[in-house]
């Protein structure tokens, strides 16, 4: 019922809300902040799973209106069944971790225990943070003789 392609090695947190329920709006501000930090960390993709089909234009408002960047995808009552996904139990976390397996599925608004989940398993894939390590050589050819190296960020 839902496809992510491109994902293989990341891990993937889908959020399932609804435009009309109460806590959809306030959810929708801390998910994109708390993604937008955890994108940087690399090995993420967030998707936020809209069950309101028949919304479009107050999706659009809400996400236009609050300057949001967090990828919003309509989800088809196929994949809300699939996952359990129903108007009235909002909103709804799925976690996939970078083999495909599912680490965690809750429902509402106690983002801060998930951000801590993934940043954890975030850290057991790049446990040096981003960083990238180079080799270096001193100009007589010997490895690292009158050059001190370092991380370089990303």
């Amino acid at each position: 019922p839902l496809i992510v392609v491109g994902l293989r090695g990341k891990v993937v947190w889908l959020t399932f809300w609804s435009v009309t329920s109460r806590e959809g709006p306030i959810v929708v501000d801390r998910l994109d902040q708390i993604w937008r930090g955890l994108e940087k960390e690399g090995g993420f993709a967030s998707f936020a799973l809209v069950i309101d089909n028949d919304e479009p234009e107050r999706v659009r408002d809400l996400i236009a209106t609050r300057s949001l960047r967090l990828p919003a995808y309509y989800a088809s009552a196929e994949t809300c069944l699939a996952y359990g996904a129903a108007a009235g139990d909002l909103p709804l976390h799925v976690v996939i971790d970078d083999d495909g397996r599912i680490l965690a599925i809750t429902r509402g608004s106690a983002l801060e225990e998930i951000e801590e989940m993934v940043k954890a398993r975030l850290r057991v894939l790049h446990p040096a943070g981003g960083a990238l390590f180079a080799a270096v050589t001193s100009r007589d050819g010997r490895p690292g003789t009158d050059v001190v190296g370092g991380a370089m960020e990303r």
